[in-house]
Formats: C-alpha cells, structure tokens, sequence
C-alpha cells in the first residue's frame, strides 16, 4: 500500500489516493457500506496510522478520538481498544477498524434535519 501523504505538522493527510485505500468489493462495502463510506472509513484510518504500521496502538487510537473532538481518558481509550481488538493484539487492524462501522452508526444519535 502507498503510503498517505505527510503534512507539515507531521501528520498523515486524509486526503490519500484511491489506489491507497482498500476496495470496495470488501467485506465492508458487502455489509451494506458504499464504497464513498469504504474510502472515508480508509481515509480515517491512515489519518490515525501516525507511524503508517498499518495498526493504531493505544496513543493513535487516543489522538484520533481527541482529533474527533472525544478528548478521552486512559480507562476510555482502553475500553474502545478492548471493543475493537478481536485479535488481541492490543492493536486495531484496518479489518478490526472497519467492522466498528456499523457499531458507531448504531449507536450515533441520528442527524438533524432541517
């Protein structure tokens, strides 16, 4: 995988190629995810992947909640690291990452409309 373009600040720019980003015949984009959804979830998950391993350990996954606006403590960083790690690796793969979608959304409040 190519990796994402670096900012000035350091950080990886979530405007990555589309070669870069995984296909939308994943299993993903089965569940019912478009692929816009795909690519946007990708595109998340490199902006995290501070050290492009292609995982996010317990500090990516805090600076990205931070980034979202969920500044989070260690016990709430941890329990989302918990939810997502099916593997026990103590990291999130793109695989671990991209089946929480539906998670979020369930638990989202619904948008408001205008």
């Amino acid at each position: 995988m190519a990796l994402p373009p670096i900012s000035e600040k350091g950080r990886v720019s979530v405007v990555a190629s589309t070669a870069s980003m995984p296909s939308p015949a994943s299993p993903a984009a089965r569940k019912g995810l478009s692929a816009a959804q795909v690519r946007a979830i990708a595109s998340v998950f490199q902006y995290a992947d501070l050290n492009n391993d292609g995982t996010l350990d317990f500090e990516e996954m805090r600076t990205l909640l931070s980034d979202l606006g969920y500044p989070s403590a260690d016990e709430d960083v941890q329990r989302v690291m918990k939810q997502l790690d099916s593997d026990g690796s103590n990291k999130i793969e793109w695989k671990e990452f991209k089946k929480a979608v539906p998670i979020w959304e369930a638990a989202s409040p619904a948008a408001p409309t205008t």
